[in-house]
């Protein structure tokens, strides 16, 4: 016989099925969500709702991994959203319906937190929404307010080998490259802040800039003699 709870070829209907499980955080706030929703996106759920444990029975989950009201709110709204944000002409990602009310510096912060939880929640196609939702914001948000400059909770549980961490540390470079007065006079503040693989990881990525750099200016030099060898024949 087949679990109860899968993973379908499609997003279920909500109201296929009355089944609803409370999701309690910390905080003591409580989240309902329908219980075949919930299992198709989260290897998590699908695995506790299909077990021999008592939420299996009782539709109770106490989370407490990552579990804020913010990550929480956000992860129950997008199961029912079942969508992705898109760019606009000028680059922007619209995402002020996922976040709300929160200052745009401290959502960078709340938002990985958010993808640590789609992390412990094992609900990738939520992990890539977050990445969505991060790409533009690590890049054009104020340097100092980088998340891996002003950590957010928990943020040494993020896996050096994660997208996650691939974002962050290339977002930085990125910051440091377009910034290089400020990275250049705080370059010991930025990196004392940092773990040894973070650190080892974003200078590979500052050299490797730095290299292709050069090149392109070797080559704009190359290609400016060439023409001027060329206008002198």
């Amino acid at each position: 016989m087949p679990p109860k709870y899968g993973r379908r070829e499609s997003t279920p209907d909500a109201t296929e099925s009355t089944e609803i499980v409370t999701i309690q955080i910390p905080s003591g706030e409580r989240y309902t969500v329908h219980a075949r929703l919930l299992a198709h996106h989260s290897k998590y759920f699908r695995a506790a709702l299909n077990g021999a444990m008592k939420e299996a029975t009782t539709l109770h989950f106490d989370l407490t991994e990552h579990a804020t009201e913010f990550t929480v709110a956000l992860y129950v709204k997008w199961l029912y959203a079942r969508s992705t944000p898109y760019y606009t002409r000028d680059g922007a990602v619209p995402y002020s319906g996922w976040i709300g009310q929160t200052k745009y510096d401290e959502a960078l912060g709340k938002l990985c937190m958010a993808w640590l939880l789609g992390d412990y929640l094992q609900a990738p196609e939520f992990k890539n929404l977050i990445i969505v939702l991060l790409h533009r914001g690590l890049q054009t948000g104020k340097f100092w307010c980088h998340p891996l400059l002003d950590p957010y909770p928990s943020s040494g549980d993020v896996n050096l080998n994660s997208k996650l961490h691939d974002l962050l540390v290339d977002s930085l470079a990125y910051l440091m490259r377009e910034d290089h007065a400020t990275a250049t006079t705080h370059t010991e503040r930025i990196l004392r802040g940092l773990d040894t693989g973070t650190t080892a990881k974003l200078l590979r990525k500052l050299i490797v800039g730095t290299r292709v750099v050069r090149k392109e200016a070797r080559d704009y030099l190359e290609k400016e003699e060439q023409q001027a060898t060329r206008g002198t024949r």
